[in-house]
């Protein structure tokens, strides 16, 4: 019989938060780059070099004896979930270009809502009134950020509701990956599938690289790569569920890196929005873990 794992002691659950966090205000840092990118050129031009410097980074990564291209590239989940982190990168840096930081960044954590939704038809799951009482909440946060007909975002608000629907999706393809296929190649296919984009898309948009565009590509393909590797050694070593409410902090931090580079605040109908997308979330994460105690141990 194998041995059951420990459970993760409280040290390595702080330094997993630690971590998570630290990936949060990575990630949140490098949407802000992308923001300040966007502002003078191109969404593809902006994916394909960072794709670039992020494939330089992995190769400088590598660990010796490990092949120079991962294994498993081709497996037909592996490319459907690129494509969906093709449709994630397209749209979110899209609604970056558009809308404020934060605002875009919020309307994107609906992802988790948007799962637990589809997590019925799509994976057979039940879910019982008070999750989809969570998801109506959810979605009536969005329409409160969004507001729809007054003097909210307009159409560009629609653009991270379309990433989060792509990030159900790839999450979804995430628990269909075969066993053996190791993160490395994972984020290699990501990163190929993301070079191919915006190599298509500069091809219909392009202006003369700068050293500020160049520079920017390269600080963001650094933070891309440390942001991963602080969220996988986090999932490592502690529980991805008791994790899940500290990813909520990327909200907060692209809230405050709004104002600090853009002067962006929000005003208070914004911040009901969000209190209820939030809210919402980490009462669907909640209810998961209560019903994960409460079943029943099967030896």
């Amino acid at each position: 019989m194998p041995a059951v794992p420990p459970a993760p002691s409280g040290t390595a659950n702080l330094r997993a938060t630690a971590l998570i966090l630290a990936s949060s205000l990575l990630f949140s840092l490098g949407d802000t780059i992308v923001k300040a990118l966007a502002q003078s050129f191109p969404v593809g031009q902006i994916v394909l070099l960072r794709s670039l410097a992020c494939l330089v980074l992995l190769a400088l990564l590598r660990r010796p004896g490990e092949p120079r291209i991962p294994s498993g590239l081709l497996h037909p989940v592996l490319l459907a979930r690129s494509a969906f982190e093709i449709g994630v990168t397209a749209t979110f840096f899209g609604a970056l270009a558009l809308m404020p930081l934060g605002d875009a960044v919020a309307i994107m954590f609906t992802a988790p809502i948007l799962l637990t939704a589809l997590a019925v038809p799509l994976l057979g799951e039940r879910v019982g009134w008070r999750r989809w009482a969570a998801v109506l909440v959810g979605f009536a946060g969005v329409l409160v950020v969004i507001r729809p007909g007054g003097e909210g975002h307009g159409w560009p608000a629609v653009l991270p509701l379309f990433a989060a629907c792509c990030i159900a999706g790839r999450d979804i393809l995430v628990r269909r990956l075969p066993a053996g296929l190791d993160n490395r190649s994972v984020v290699f296919a990501t990163t190929l599938a993301l070079l191919a984009y915006g190599a298509i898309a500069s091809l219909f948009a392009w202006h003369p690289p700068t050293a500020w565009l160049l520079l920017g590509a390269s600080a963001g393909a650094v933070t891309v790569t440390l942001a991963f590797l602080a969220y996988v050694e986090a999932t490592r070593t502690a529980e991805v569920s008791y994790l899940q409410p500290f990813k909520y902090g990327a909200i907060p931090l692209s809230y405050l890196w709004g104002f600090l580079a853009f002067g962006d605040l929000p005003d208070a109908t914004a911040l009901v929005g969000v209190a209820l997308i939030v809210g919402s979330g980490l009462f669907i994460w909640w209810r998961e873990r209560a019903l994960a105690r409460a079943r029943p141990v099967v030896a």
